[in-house]
C-alpha cells in the first residue's frame, strides 16, 4: 500500500472533483423532487431531526478523524483502527437510543414519532463517515469522494422506494440516509481491505485519545454551529423557516465541490510535509486558491436573482425566500475558506487550534441565533449566520498566521479575481433579468449558464492562476 506521500494527490483531488460532482447532481434532483413533493412543515421537520443526528453524530465522527490522522503517519495499522472506530459507533449509538427511549418515557419529545429513525440515521451517516476517513488516511481521498457518490445515489434511489413504494412519509427521508450508509461503507471496506481480525489494542486507543480529545471539541463545535442554523428555526421559529435554509443550502452544494476536491488532499499533503520537515506553504496555498472558487459567483448570483431561483426549483411555497438563499451563500464564501484553513492546522498537528476557534465561534454564535429567533427577529439572525462564519474565518487566520505560516507568504491575489469575475457576472445576468422574465427551468437555465460562462471567461482572461488550473484538470482528463 501507497503512503500518502506516495499517492499523487493532484490526481486523487480531480477524482474527488469529479465524483462530488455526480453526488451533487443526484442528491440534487432527488432533493428537489421531495421539496416540492411534502409541505414545508413536513420537510422541515424531517431535516430538523436530521440536523440532531448530525450535531449527536459529532463524537464518533471526531473518533474518525483523529483516526484519520493516526493512518495518514502509518497505513500498516489501519485494521485496527478501523475497529476500534466500529465498535465506538455501535456503542454510541446504542447509548444514544437508550437515552431518547429514557426521555421519552419520562417527558414528551419534540418529533418522537422519528426518533428511531433518527437514532438509525445516526449509526448509518457515521459509520460511512469513518470508512471514508479510512480511505483519506491512506491517500485515497478521490475514492472516498467516490463513496459520496455511491451514498447520494442509493440514498435517492431508496428515498423514492420508502416515500413512493412503502409509504413512510417524512421518516422515509431518514432511514433511507441512514440504510445507504451502512450499505456503502460495509461493501466498500471489504472491497478494498480485508475481512478485520484485529481487535484494537489499549495503545490504539492512546494514539486516538490523544488527537480525538480537540479533534471532538472541534467536531462538536462545527455541527453544532452547521446545523445550528436548521435545528434552531425548527425548533424555536418554525419549521417552515427550517427547509427554507435547508433548502438554500442545498443550492450552493456545487460550491462546496471545489473545497470537498483538495480539503483531505490538503490535509494529507500537509501533514507529510510537516513528518518530512518541509514547509507545507504551497499545500496551503493550493487550497486557499480553489476555497471560494464557486462560492463566490453564487453569492453574487443569489443576490441578483434569488428570489427566482428558489420559485423555479422549489415551488410556490418558497416565494420571497431569495433573501435566505443569498444569506445562505455569502455565509458560506467564508465557511469554505474556513475548511482549507482548519485541514491546514489539523494537518499541522494542531488539533486544539481547530478546535479553539470552532469552539469560540459557536460560543459566541448559538447563543446570538437562539435569541434572535425567540424574539422573531429572522433578519438578524441570518446576519449573524454570515457574520459567525466571518468570524470563524478571521480566528483560523489568526491561528495559521502564528503557529504554521505566515500570512505574507500567501497569495490572496486570484481570490481578488474571483471577486472581480463575479461582480462582472451579476451586472451581466442583472441586465439579462431585465430583459428576460424567469417562468421556466430552461429560461432560468440559460441565464445561469449565461452567468457562469461569462465568469469563466472573465477569470480565465484576467488571471495567470485561473488559467493554470484550467490547464492543470484538462491535462488530468487528457484534453489537448
Amino acid at each position: 500500500m501507497k503512503t500518502p506521500a506516495e499517492v499523487d494527490l493532484t490526481r486523487e483531488a480531480l477524482f474527488t472533483f469529479l465524483w462530488d460532482s455526480l453526488d451533487k447532481i443526484a442528491a440534487f434532483v432527488a432533493f428537489v423532487y421531495f421539496a416540492n413533493y411534502f409541505s414545508t412543515s413536513s420537510f422541515g421537520t424531517a431535516y430538523t431531526l436530521i440536523g440532531i443526528s448530525l450535531i449527536l453524530g459529532s463524537a464518533p465522527n471526531a473518533i474518525a478523524i483523529a483516526i484519520r490522522k493516526r493512518i495518514s503517519e502509518d497505513t500498516s495499522d489501519y485494521e485496527r483502527f478501523f475497529t476500534f472506530g466500529a465498535i465506538f459507533i455501535v456503542g454510541y449509538a446504542a447509548l444514544c437510543g437508550a437515552a431518547v427511549f429514557w426521555l421519552g418515557s419520562v417527558t414528551e419529545l419534540p418529533f418522537e414519532p422519528l426518533a428511531v429513525a433518527g437514532i438509525a440515521h445516526l449509526l448509518g451517516r457515521t459509520f460511512l463517515f469513518h470508512v471514508e476517513r479510512i480511505f483519506d488516511g491512506v491517500g485515497s481521498t478521490g475514492t472516498a469522494a467516490g463513496l459520496d457518490f455511491a451514498d447520494g445515489l442509493l440514498t435517492a434511489v431508496l428515498r423514492f422506494l420508502f416515500i413512493l413504494g412503502f409509504g413512510m412519509g417524512a421518516a422515509g427521508l431518514i432511514y433511507s440516509a441512514a440504510l445507504s450508509g451502512l450499505l456503502v461503507g460495509l461493501t466498500a471496506y471489504l472491497r478494498r481491505f480485508e475481512i478485520p481480525t484485529q481487535p484494537p489494542r489499549w495503545s490504539t486507543f492512546d494514539d486516538v485519545r490523544n488527537f480525538s480529545g480537540w479533534s471532538l471539541l472541534s467536531r462538536l463545535g462545527n455541527e453544532i454551529l452547521e446545523n445550528s442554523v436548521v435545528v434552531l428555526p425548527g425548533l424555536l421559529f418554525s419549521p417552515t423557516l427550517a427547509s427554507y435554509i435547508k433548502s438554500a443550502k442545498n443550492l450552493i452544494e456545487p460550491a462546496r465541490i471545489p473545497v470537498r476536491s483538495v480539503i483531505e488532499s490538503i490535509f494529507v499533503q500537509v501533514s507529510a510535509s510537516i513528518e518530512r520537515g518541509n514547509n507545507p506553504v504551497q499545500a496551503i496555498q493550493n487550497g486557499v486558491d480553489v476555497a471560494i472558487l464557486f462560492a463566490t459567483p453564487l453569492t453574487a448570483g443569489a443576490l441578483v436573482l434569488g428570489d427566482e431561483v428558489m420559485v423555479t426549483v422549489y415551488g410556490a411555497q418558497y416565494a420571497d425566500s431569495g433573501y435566505i438563499l443569498a444569506a445562505v451563500a455569502a455565509a458560506f464564501v467564508f465557511q469554505a475558506l474556513t475548511k482549507i484553513l482548519t485541514s491546514s492546522l489539523a494537518g499541522s498537528n494542531y488539533p486544539d487550534l481547530v478546535a479553539k476557534s470552532s469552539i469560540l465561534t459557536t460560543a459566541v454564535a448559538v447563543p446570538l441565533f437562539a435569541v434572535t429567533l425567540t424574539l422573531d427577529w429572522e433578519s438578524l439572525f441570518l446576519y449573524c449566520l454570515v457574520g459567525s462564519h466571518a468570524l470563524r474565518s478571521v480566528i483560523s487566520l489568526y491561528y495559521l498566521n502564528t503557529s504554521v505560516a505566515s500570512v505574507t507568504d500567501l497569495s490572496w491575489r486570484f481570490i481578488g479575481h474571483q471577486l472581480v469575475a463575479s461582480t462582472v457576472m451579476a451586472v451581466m445576468v442583472w441586465v439579462l433579468l431585465r430583459e428576460t422574465a424567469i417562468s421556466s427551468w430552461m429560461s432560468l437555465l440559460f441565464i445561469v449558464g449565461a452567468g457562469a460562462a461569462s465568469y469563466g471567461l472573465v477569470l480565465l482572461t484576467i488571471s495567470k492562476e485561473g488559467r493554470r488550473i484550467a490547464n492543470t484538470v484538462l491535462k488530468r482528463l487528457n484534453v489537448p
